[in-house]
C-alpha cells in the first residue's frame, strides 16, 4: 500500500465499495475516517503530517461496543473520548508543541533516533534546542538503549 499516492482516497474507496457509511474529517494537517456498517465500527483511519496522538484504548473499545451518541462518534473521529483531549505530557519541543508522552510512544513504536523522531513528529527539526533532551529520552528507555548499543556492535 505504501507509495507516492495519498492513502486516504484508497481507504475511502475501500470502505465505500463495501457499502459502509463514512464519517470523514479533514484539516490541513490531519485526516481521519470512520466506517460504519449497521451501527458497528468497521474501520478507523487516522493520518497526519505528524504522528497523531490517539486514545488507543478508546478506539479499541469502540470496535467492541460502538459509541451511540453523536458527540462520542465525533470524538472518536478525532481519536479521543468525549471531553478529553489527549494529554501530550510535558512539552519537550516548543516549536511544534510535541509532548513527552507522544515522543515516548513514538520510541516504543520504533523510532530509534532523534532523526527518526524528527521525521515522525517534527520535534528537533527547527531550532534544535530540544535535541539534547530527545537524546536523553533514549537513555531513559533501557530497552531502546540496549537495542541501540546492540546495533552499534553489529555494524
Amino acid at each position: 500500500m505504501a507509495g507516492e499516492q495519498p492513502l486516504l482516497p484508497w481507504v475511502m474507496e475501500y470502505a465505500s465499495a463495501r457499502g459502509w457509511q463514512l464519517q470523514v474529517a479533514q484539516t490541513g494537517e490531519r485526516s481521519s475516517v470512520l466506517a460504519w456498517h449497521e451501527g458497528q465500527l468497521m474501520l478507523g483511519f487516522w493520518e497526519g503530517t505528524a504522528l497523531p496522538t490517539l486514545a488507543h484504548a478508546v478506539i479499541e473499545a469502540a470496535f467492541q461496543s460502538p459509541p451511540v451518541l453523536l458527540a462520542e462518534r465525533h470524538a472518536l473521529l478525532n481519536g479521543q473520548s468525549v471531553g478529553k483531549a489527549a494529554d501530550p505530557g510535558r512539552i519537550i519541543c516548543s516549536c511544534f508543541s510535541v509532548g513527552e508522552d507522544a515522543i515516548r510512544e513514538a520510541i516504543v513504536g520504533g523510532c530509534d533516533s532523534v532523526t527518526a523522531l524528527g521525521a515522525t513528529l517534527r520535534c528537533g527539526t527547527n531550532c534544535g534546542s530540544c535535541v539534547p533532551e530527545l537524546k536523553g529520552l533514549f537513555q531513559d528507555n533501557p530497552e531502546m538503549s540496549a537495542r541501540t548499543a546492540f546495533q552499534g556492535l553489529s555494524r
